[in-house]
């Protein structure tokens, strides 16, 4: 599987019958196809069809890869999400395509993950990874690109900070820095004052400070911070509960798993390296017991709020006081 970041330059060596673009952030999926579009489509009019994997038969894409062009001109095929679960033996659609492209269309095909079986079938397609990027590869390969698109500078400590106040969600970033670019007139500098007077950090930024209050002893800050999700940024208290559940429950694995190194843990747990790498430095703060007793008391708050023995905004002060007393 080839990173997406190479896809630009393998398009100009040369054109794959079939990409596969397979990852969970939203931007850089776009990113994939957009530029396997920009490469291949000539007459979107007569030559681009889109279909939405799930509400069509992947029967009718394949028979769309086959119909022939009205302009002489390549055909681009985009199917989003297909059910594809499993590759299977030789009547399988899929891989049967996939061994025998027609070589005048070119189809892209947009999943969250590859099939199951996948094995033995990357060489007759391109895969572009779409897995979310660590914080150092999007100051890298990205903020340049946003600094390029939309004129306003911004130094390292303030890259930094924007993506961390995004969780390295790069849709979010680039969003962000164009309304950051906008205050700034297009020119200037970004700072990072500047962030945090406009960026509101997401849930995922608020919950670890809230644990990382709680750990430093500075409960008021720590509820003030809760009581802001709920009140401000209008989250559901269960949400926020939820949030913090999961926050400790990612520390209490890295504890457990000291011989396990940052990206390897980011695989297991569904994030990002450098959330890995933030939660190893708090989990430090905490005992293994602690951990383990706070993931314990807000597994049992959920079941009290689930089965109706107290109100979920109950649930989240009692689960917050209690972590503060453990």
């Amino acid at each position: 599987m080839a990173s997406v970041l190479t896809l630009k330059r393998d398009l100009n060596r040369e054109i794959s019958p079939v990409y596969v673009i397979a990852g969970t952030d939203g931007y850089l999926l776009d990113y994939a196809v957009k530029a396997v579009k920009d490469k291949t489509v000539v007459n979107p009019e007569w030559d681009l069809t889109v279909f939405d994997g799930g509400e069509t038969a992947f029967t009718d894409v394949i028979a769309d890869c086959n119909y022939p062009s009205m302009t002489g001109d390549r055909r681009t095929v985009v199917c989003y999400y297909p059910e594809i679960k499993t590759v299977g033996g030789e009547g399988d659609e899929f891989r049967n395509y996939l061994k025998n492209p027609n070589p005048d269309t070119v189809l892209i095909l947009v999943l969250q993950k590859l099939p199951d079986n996948f094995g033995g079938l990357e060489k007759f397609c391109h895969i572009a990874d779409c897995s979310p990027l660590d914080k150092n590869t999007i100051a890298d390969k990205f903020i340049p690109l946003f600094r390029s698109e939309y004129g306003a500078e911004i130094g390292e400590q303030a890259a930094s900070l924007l993506i961390e106040s995004c969780s390295g969600n790069l849709g979010r970033i680039a969003n962000e820095y164009a309304k950051l670019a906008a205050f700034k007139n297009y020119s200037g500098e970004i700072t990072e004052e500047d962030i945090e007077r406009t960026v509101v950090p997401s849930m995922d930024e608020k919950v670890f400070a809230i644990a990382e209050n709680i750990a430093c002893g500075k409960y008021p800050r720590a509820f003030e911070i809760a009581d802001g999700l709920i009140k401000i940024n209008n989250e559901k208290p269960y949400a926020v509960m939820a949030a913090v559940a999961s926050q400790f429950r990612r520390m209490l694995h890295i504890a457990l798993n000291p011989d396990k190194g940052d990206y390897e843990l980011s695989k297991i747990l569904g994030v990002k390296e450098f959330a890995v790498k933030k939660s190893r430095q708090l989990a430090a703060k905490y005992t293994q017991k602690k951990l383990k007793a706070v993931f314990d008391f807000c597994t049992e708050a959920e079941y009290n709020f689930k089965s109706g023995r107290t109100s979920e905004l109950n649930a989240l002060y009692q689960s917050l006081l209690t972590i503060c007393g453990i």
